[in-house]
Order: structure tokens, then C-alpha cells, then sequence
């Protein structure tokens, strides 16, 4: 058993070292849970804007997902609204490219208009891409 500790040890160490924005979750509970790795994303948020109009109780949020992986991905944008202390007062889902897949190099837009009436602490947004359809 000793032997196996060790040797898991070490791949957890070389995982880290080779990748270092990988993510590690292990089990201290369970002493042979092999470990879960949550990947680097391959894609970023650009062109971000969230504006009022006239009304300032509506609020347009738009921007885009640029593909940097391989392959063709398709998803849905999770708009956070946050207040003075980064919490998360409501959030909001649409997809992205109309939910069609784009490739690498390009970008999937998202546009969606919120009714912030009920939110007088909003302060910022924070937008999340998320995999798959919606």
C-alpha cells in the first residue's frame, strides 16, 4: 500500500508540473479515489458590454466567445449580476451562435436584455461559458 501512495504521489506531482493551471480534487477520505482533473478552457470572453439605455431598469448584455480549441464547440453564456461584493445577486442564460457550433479562431456571439428592476445593488457583471447545448 505504501508503494502505491507513493507512486500516486508522484503522477499527482507530475500532473501539476506539466500542466500548471490544472486543477486537482482528490478525496482525503477515500485513500484510492483516483484524482479528477478539470482541464484549461479553450476558449476566452471578449467584447463584453453591458449598457442601459433611457431606461435604466433594462440592461443589454452582448459579447462573445472566441474559440481557441481544435475542434468546434457550441454552448451557453451564464451572465452573472453582482453586486459591491462580488456576490451574486441574479443570474441569466442564452446561448451563444444561436446555439450552433463554431470553430477555432472564431467567435460565437451572445446578446440577451435583462429587467434589473428588483436589483438596486447591482454593481458588475461576470459572464461564463459553459459546454454543450442548452
Amino acid at each position: 500500500m505504501l508503494f502505491f501512495q507513493t507512486i500516486k504521489q508522484q503522477c499527482i506531482w507530475m500532473v501539476i508540473a506539466c500542466a500548471m493551471s490544472t486543477i486537482l480534487f482528490t478525496t482525503p477520505s477515500i485513500s484510492n479515489a483516483a484524482p479528477i482533473l478539470a482541464t484549461v478552457a479553450h476558449y476566452q470572453i471578449v467584447d463584453l458590454n453591458a449598457n442601459s439605455g433611457e431606461n435604466s431598469n433594462i440592461v443589454d448584455i452582448s459579447g462573445g466567445i472566441k474559440n481557441y480549441s481544435y475542434a468546434p464547440i457550441r454552448g451557453h453564456a451564464i451572465i452573472y449580476l453582482l453586486d459591491n461584493q462580488q456576490a451574486v445577486i441574479h443570474s441569466v442564460e442564452t446561448a451563444v451562435n444561436n446555439n450552433n457550433s463554431f470553430g477555432h479562431g472564431r467567435v460565437g456571439q451572445f446578446k440577451i436584455t435583462v429587467n434589473v428592476s428588483s436589483y438596486s445593488s447591482l454593481q458588475s457583471v461576470s459572464v461564463e461559458f459553459v459546454k454543450g447545448r442548452m
